[in-house]
């Protein structure tokens, strides 16, 4: 492998956003697309089978296991935030649970100024990574990569639940990834056919037989290249080696940016 090499793109990090990032790039085969992951690859079942979560979170080889700062109003307490460590990030090790932003909060930030970011403008976006066979179609996509279900054998307990809050006067949500986010409803996954549907299992199984597409996995980025406020090369270890990539500086490339 050589020290330096040269990408139109370079992604650090194989999580939801690398994953789906790196599919899109990809597709345009005039463009070489490098993507560097510091975990290894998921080929444990443990990350696909939805129950093998139990055995993934807090496992040192799949999950960061980072830990709060001591909490001065909980006399000192502090907490264990896993992270994915694995191609796919925390999608690969998750709760399963596919709840989208509130549109409020979509709204927010491009009201602060923040041009496109409002949730007429991401919707599309959301639209176009999922298949859902449920809710409006206004709001929900139909042949994305990224399969949602619901959950085909809800407990008991869960259906009373929501019943319950339905009776307690609080509105049951048709689709709480549909045009009403507030009320109560039962979770819709990230599941298919019995398995995880992880950003790397959507976005990136297909992508990777892509012969512009490079996935490096045991590579820890270790510094960004700045040239004037643009990224145009990174650093990164692997296997006991530091390594400098960079990004090709051609018109197309600055122009995508």
């Amino acid at each position: 492998m050589n020290k330096d090499k040269t990408f139109d793109y370079i992604i650090v990090g194989a999580g939801a956003a690398g994953c789906v990032l790196a599919d899109a790039l990809s597709k345009d085969p005039s463009v070489s697309v490098c993507l560097l992951e510091a975990g290894g690859r998921d080929w444990s079942p443990i990350l696909h089978i939805p129950a093998g979560k139990v055995y993934a979170l807090g496992n040192p080889k799949y999950d960061w296991r980072y830990q709060t700062q001591p909490d001065p109003s909980r006399r000192g307490k502090t907490e264990v935030w896993p992270r994915g460590k694995v191609l796919g990030g925390s999608t690969s090790i998750n709760g399963l649970f596919y709840v989208r932003g509130n549109p409020a909060d979509f709204d927010d930030w491009a009201a602060s100024g923040n041009d496109g970011w409002s949730y007429e403008d991401v919707l599309p976006y959301f639209k176009q990574i999922e298949s859902y066979c449920g809710g409006d179609e206004k709001y929900r996509g139909r042949n994305g990569s990224l399969r949602i279900s619901d959950v085909p054998a809800p407990h008991v307990l869960s259906s009373l639940f929501v019943a319950a809050a339905c009776e307690a006067g609080i509105p049951r949500a048709v689709d709480y990834n549909g045009p009403e986010q507030e009320g109560a409803a039962l979770a819709q996954t990230t599941i298919h056919s019995g398995y995880r549907q992880s950003a790397s299992r959507a976005f990136l199984r297909d992508a990777l037989g892509r012969p512009n597409l490079t996935l490096l996995t045991g590579a820890h980025a270790e510094s960004l290249e700045i040239d004037h406020g643009v990224a145009r090369g990174v650093s990164f270890r692997r296997r006991g080696g530091t390594l400098r990539w960079v990004e090709r500086c051609c018109p197309r490339t600055r122009q995508a940016r």
